[in-house]
Protein backbone atom coordinates (compact mmCIF):
# COMPACT_ATOMS: atom_id res chain seq x y z
CA UNK A 1 0.00 0.00 0.00
CA UNK A 2 1.38 3.40 -1.24
CA UNK A 3 -0.04 6.83 0.76
CA UNK A 4 0.82 10.04 -0.81
CA UNK A 5 0.70 13.28 1.66
CA UNK A 6 0.71 16.68 0.59
CA UNK A 7 2.67 18.96 2.46
CA UNK A 8 3.27 16.13 5.15
CA UNK A 9 5.20 19.62 7.50
CA UNK A 10 1.54 19.77 8.58
CA UNK A 11 1.04 16.00 9.57
CA UNK A 12 3.02 13.46 12.50
CA UNK A 13 2.76 10.31 10.65
CA UNK A 14 2.56 7.85 13.37
CA UNK A 15 0.87 4.66 14.64
CA UNK A 16 -1.09 6.16 17.74
CA UNK A 17 -1.60 2.08 18.66
CA UNK A 18 -0.72 -1.50 17.90
CA UNK A 19 -2.31 -4.63 18.64
CA UNK A 20 0.70 -7.16 17.41
CA UNK A 21 3.66 -7.78 19.18
CA UNK A 22 5.02 -7.98 15.36
CA UNK A 23 7.24 -4.56 14.20
CA UNK A 24 5.48 -2.12 11.91
CA UNK A 25 7.76 -1.58 9.36
CA UNK A 26 7.01 1.87 7.03
CA UNK A 27 9.58 3.34 4.48
CA UNK A 28 8.76 7.27 4.33
CA UNK A 29 10.01 9.23 1.71
CA UNK A 30 10.00 13.21 1.30
CA UNK A 31 10.43 15.21 -1.41
CA UNK A 32 10.83 18.49 -2.73
CA UNK A 33 10.66 20.51 -6.19
CA UNK A 34 13.88 20.35 -7.43
CA UNK A 35 15.68 23.50 -8.19
CA UNK A 36 17.27 24.07 -11.74
CA UNK A 37 20.64 23.73 -11.99
CA UNK A 38 20.78 21.91 -8.32
CA UNK A 39 23.26 19.08 -8.14
CA UNK A 40 21.11 15.07 -7.30
CA UNK A 41 24.33 15.13 -4.73
CA UNK A 42 25.71 17.28 -2.11
CA UNK A 43 29.64 17.09 -3.16
CA UNK A 44 30.20 17.89 0.99
CA UNK A 45 28.25 14.68 1.99
CA UNK A 46 30.48 12.17 3.25
CA UNK A 47 28.93 9.31 5.60
CA UNK A 48 32.13 7.50 5.92
CA UNK A 49 33.36 10.62 8.40
CA UNK A 50 32.11 11.57 11.72
CA UNK A 51 31.32 15.16 11.92
CA UNK A 52 32.66 17.26 14.90
CA UNK A 53 36.27 18.72 15.25
CA UNK A 54 39.05 16.75 14.76
CA UNK A 55 40.99 15.05 16.98
CA UNK A 56 43.93 17.37 17.13
CA UNK A 57 41.63 20.20 17.61
CA UNK A 58 40.50 18.65 21.21
CA UNK A 59 42.30 20.43 23.76
CA UNK A 60 43.08 19.45 27.54
CA UNK A 61 40.03 18.20 29.01
CA UNK A 62 39.78 17.52 33.03
CA UNK A 63 38.16 13.93 32.86
CA UNK A 64 38.10 13.61 36.65
CA UNK A 65 36.01 16.89 36.77
CA UNK A 66 33.08 15.44 34.65
CA UNK A 67 32.87 12.36 36.79
CA UNK A 68 29.21 12.72 38.43
CA UNK A 69 28.74 9.08 39.61
CA UNK A 70 31.23 5.91 40.35
CA UNK A 71 29.42 2.48 41.11
CA UNK A 72 31.42 -1.25 41.80
CA UNK A 73 29.29 -4.40 41.51
CA UNK A 74 29.80 -7.10 44.59
CA UNK A 75 31.76 -9.06 42.02
CA UNK A 76 34.34 -5.54 41.11
CA UNK A 77 33.02 -4.42 38.19
CA UNK A 78 32.86 -0.89 37.85
CA UNK A 79 30.61 1.61 36.23
CA UNK A 80 31.39 5.34 36.06
CA UNK A 81 28.87 8.11 34.48
CA UNK A 82 30.29 11.68 33.25
CA UNK A 83 28.29 14.97 32.43
CA UNK A 84 29.24 17.82 30.55
CA UNK A 85 31.53 16.18 28.63
CA UNK A 86 30.61 17.09 25.18
CA UNK A 87 29.65 20.55 23.86
CA UNK A 88 25.69 20.85 22.85
CA UNK A 89 26.75 21.88 19.37
CA UNK A 90 28.56 18.72 18.82
CA UNK A 91 26.25 16.41 20.11
CA UNK A 92 23.96 17.58 17.94
CA UNK A 93 25.65 17.32 15.16
CA UNK A 94 26.22 13.78 15.86
CA UNK A 95 22.56 12.81 16.35
CA UNK A 96 22.14 14.69 13.10
CA UNK A 97 24.52 12.82 11.43
CA UNK A 98 22.93 9.31 12.88
CA UNK A 99 19.82 9.82 11.37
CA UNK A 100 20.85 10.85 8.12
CA UNK A 101 23.20 8.42 7.65
CA UNK A 102 22.66 5.27 9.46
CA UNK A 103 21.62 1.78 8.22
CA UNK A 104 18.87 0.40 10.31
CA UNK A 105 18.41 -3.72 10.18
CA UNK A 106 15.96 -5.17 11.98
CA UNK A 107 17.65 -8.22 13.90
CA UNK A 108 14.98 -10.26 15.70
CA UNK A 109 16.48 -13.88 15.18
CA UNK A 110 17.77 -16.27 17.44
CA UNK A 111 21.13 -14.54 17.24
CA UNK A 112 20.05 -10.91 18.58
CA UNK A 113 21.84 -10.35 21.80
CA UNK A 114 19.80 -7.96 23.21
CA UNK A 115 16.39 -7.82 21.13
CA UNK A 116 16.77 -4.50 20.14
CA UNK A 117 15.39 -4.42 16.52
CA UNK A 118 16.93 -1.44 15.12
CA UNK A 119 20.82 -0.82 14.99
CA UNK A 120 22.87 1.81 13.12
CA UNK A 121 26.14 0.72 12.69
CA UNK A 122 29.18 2.70 11.04
CA UNK A 123 32.82 2.57 10.32
CA UNK A 124 35.37 2.22 12.75
CA UNK A 125 38.03 3.93 10.49
CA UNK A 126 36.49 6.87 10.42
CA UNK A 127 35.03 6.85 14.11
CA UNK A 128 38.78 6.78 15.43
CA UNK A 129 39.32 10.11 13.46
CA UNK A 130 36.65 12.10 14.83
CA UNK A 131 36.66 14.05 18.42
CA UNK A 132 33.80 11.47 19.73
CA UNK A 133 36.58 8.62 19.81
CA UNK A 134 39.05 11.29 21.12
CA UNK A 135 37.08 11.92 24.22
CA UNK A 136 36.08 8.66 24.35
CA UNK A 137 39.85 7.47 24.27
CA UNK A 138 40.57 9.79 26.90
CA UNK A 139 37.66 8.60 29.22
CA UNK A 140 38.52 4.98 28.81
CA UNK A 141 42.57 5.52 29.66
CA UNK A 142 41.66 7.51 32.83
CA UNK A 143 39.80 4.73 33.85
CA UNK A 144 41.87 2.24 32.70
CA UNK A 145 45.17 3.28 32.15
CA UNK A 146 46.06 1.77 29.15
CA UNK A 147 45.23 2.54 25.06
CA UNK A 148 41.96 0.61 23.68
CA UNK A 149 40.63 0.50 20.24
CA UNK A 150 36.86 0.21 19.02
CA UNK A 151 35.83 -2.78 17.64
CA UNK A 152 32.31 -1.79 17.28
CA UNK A 153 30.57 1.45 16.59
CA UNK A 154 26.45 1.35 16.84
CA UNK A 155 23.27 3.34 17.43
CA UNK A 156 20.71 1.61 19.59
CA UNK A 157 17.21 2.95 19.18
CA UNK A 158 14.60 2.10 21.58
CA UNK A 159 11.38 2.77 21.53
CA UNK A 160 8.00 2.55 23.06
CA UNK A 161 6.85 -0.92 23.96
CA UNK A 162 10.43 -2.50 23.09
CA UNK A 163 11.94 -4.91 25.58
CA UNK A 164 15.61 -5.84 25.25
CA UNK A 165 16.89 -8.29 27.16
CA UNK A 166 19.63 -8.88 29.53
CA UNK A 167 22.79 -9.33 28.07
CA UNK A 168 26.82 -9.28 27.85
CA UNK A 169 28.55 -6.94 25.72
CA UNK A 170 31.47 -9.85 25.50
CA UNK A 171 32.57 -13.39 26.69
CA UNK A 172 33.70 -13.80 30.40
CA UNK A 173 37.11 -14.61 29.18
CA UNK A 174 37.57 -11.24 26.96
CA UNK A 175 39.00 -7.99 28.18
CA UNK A 176 36.40 -5.51 26.74
CA UNK A 177 34.79 -2.01 27.96
CA UNK A 178 31.67 -0.13 26.64
CA UNK A 179 30.87 3.07 26.12
CA UNK A 180 27.73 4.42 26.01
CA UNK A 181 26.55 8.14 24.98
CA UNK A 182 22.74 9.28 25.54
CA UNK A 183 21.88 11.75 22.84
CA UNK A 184 18.17 12.52 23.37
CA UNK A 185 17.16 16.38 24.82
CA UNK A 186 14.90 17.18 27.41
CA UNK A 187 14.56 13.51 28.57
CA UNK A 188 11.95 13.23 32.04
CA UNK A 189 12.43 11.38 34.72
CA UNK A 190 8.76 10.01 33.80
CA UNK A 191 9.98 8.90 30.39
CA UNK A 192 11.80 6.08 32.32
CA UNK A 193 14.34 4.05 29.45
CA UNK A 194 16.96 3.49 32.12
CA UNK A 195 19.63 1.74 31.28
CA UNK A 196 19.29 -0.93 33.98
CA UNK A 197 22.85 -3.17 35.12
CA UNK A 198 22.75 -6.26 36.26
CA UNK A 199 25.08 -9.10 38.24
CA UNK A 200 24.83 -12.53 38.84
CA UNK A 201 23.87 -13.57 42.32
CA UNK A 202 23.92 -17.10 42.21
CA UNK A 203 23.33 -20.26 40.75
CA UNK A 204 19.49 -20.18 38.81
CA UNK A 205 18.92 -24.17 40.03
CA UNK A 206 19.29 -25.08 36.18
CA UNK A 207 21.25 -28.45 35.33
CA UNK A 208 21.80 -27.40 31.58
CA UNK A 209 25.55 -26.48 30.15
CA UNK A 210 24.05 -23.02 28.52
CA UNK A 211 27.31 -21.10 28.35
CA UNK A 212 25.15 -18.25 28.13
CA UNK A 213 23.28 -18.93 31.72
CA UNK A 214 25.02 -16.50 33.85
CA UNK A 215 22.52 -17.72 36.94
CA UNK A 216 20.38 -15.28 39.20
CA UNK A 217 20.81 -11.84 37.74
CA UNK A 218 19.54 -8.97 39.91
CA UNK A 219 19.83 -5.20 38.98
CA UNK A 220 22.57 -3.45 41.41
CA UNK A 221 22.14 0.27 39.25
CA UNK A 222 20.02 1.94 36.84
CA UNK A 223 21.68 4.88 35.16
CA UNK A 224 19.11 7.45 33.90
CA UNK A 225 19.46 8.91 30.47
CA UNK A 226 20.76 12.72 29.76
CA UNK A 227 21.84 14.76 27.22
CA UNK A 228 25.69 14.08 26.34
CA UNK A 229 25.77 11.81 29.57
CA UNK A 230 28.73 9.21 29.20
CA UNK A 231 28.84 5.96 31.18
Amino acid sequence: RVAVISDARSFVIASPLMGSNRNQITLVFNFQQRVSGSSETDSNFNPEFFPLLPRSNIGDIDIKSHVTRTYTSSSGKKIAVLDGLFKDADLDALLKFIISNGTYELDTSVFSTDNVPWISGYYVGSFVRSSVWALSERVTKYFVGEDFYPIDVTCNLLRALDHPLIHTDSEPSQREYTLLIYLNRDWEERFHGETTFYESVGDDGDDDDDEDDDGVMEPFVAVRPRFGRVV
